[in-house]
């Protein structure tokens, strides 16, 4: 042997491992941890099987597959959401179609077309897919018609006066 060390190659932390790392520092709000002190020496594999990944907000609803709205849960949790989120689409779903009959006997009374609450229809599907960034119209709000300002003394001034002065000037 000529003394030299032979070469350690470094081994490095899977994704699912260190994703195991991270899960095993979650607490819920009471402070409790997310994965049970039992199964820390459990494989990652074994770890990440013990989590459900949750849509906070369900996609039926409006929710996304973005980072920010899953949520690690376990599977008992998971099930007792599912659940409560199942009752709360099927309401969304029936006052949706509550409010569709209600326009639509409303617009019939108004005397609107079946083309008018078709293209109502769309735009509400529309508005639904997007996040409310459908092409309704925009409506304008109408002022009260107060033109003028107060002053730092208080005194109040108005437009027409300084329209006044101006036609004066000149």
């Amino acid at each position: 042997m000529t003394g030299r060390k032979a070469k350690r190659t470094k081994r490095t932390a899977s994704l699912a491992e260190r994703l195991a790392g991270v899960l095993l520092l979650l607490k819920r709000g009471d402070g409790t941890p997310l994965i049970p002190v039992e199964k820390h020496n459990a494989s990652a594999k074994e770890i990440l099987s013990s989590v459900a990944w949750d849509h906070r907000i369900p996609l039926a609803i409006g929710g996304s597959d973005t980072a920010k709205n899953f949520s690690p849960l376990t599977e008992a949790e998971h099930a007792t959401k599912t659940k409560a989120d199942i009752a709360t689409i099927a309401k969304s779903n029936r006052l949706r179609e509550e409010q569709k009959e209600f326009r639509r006997k409303m617009l019939a009374k108004a005397g609107n077309t079946d083309e008018q609450d078709k293209e109502r229809d769309e735009n509400d599907r529309r508005s639904a897919v997007l996040g409310n960034r459908g092409k309704r119209p925009k409506q304008k709000m109408k002022g009260r018609g107060f033109q003028g300002w107060r002053a730092f003394d208080g005194t109040i001034r108005w437009k027409r006066d300084k329209d006044q002065r101006k036609r004066s000037k000149s």
